[in-house]
């Protein structure tokens, strides 16, 4: 996966760290849809992704 990574915070968010990019998208597509899935999500913290391209945004789309 390359050093990104999907968390759940205490407050219920998710948050994204690390590149959101072609190399990660398909890694972290099953393990967000499982978060949401799972538990919900209100809010996506992306606070800490070092950088993202259309397979990011596209991969945020389909999450929500």
């Amino acid at each position: 996966m390359s050093g990104a990574r999907l968390e759940r915070g205490e407050d219920g968010r998710l948050r994204l760290r690390g590149p959101l990019d072609f190399g990660t998208a398909a890694a972290l597509w099953p393990e967000g849809l499982a978060a949401v899935a799972r538990e919900g999500v209100t809010e996506i913290d992306l606070s800490a992704v070092e950088r993202t391209d259309s397979a990011g945004v596209a991969l945020l789309l389909d999450w929500t």
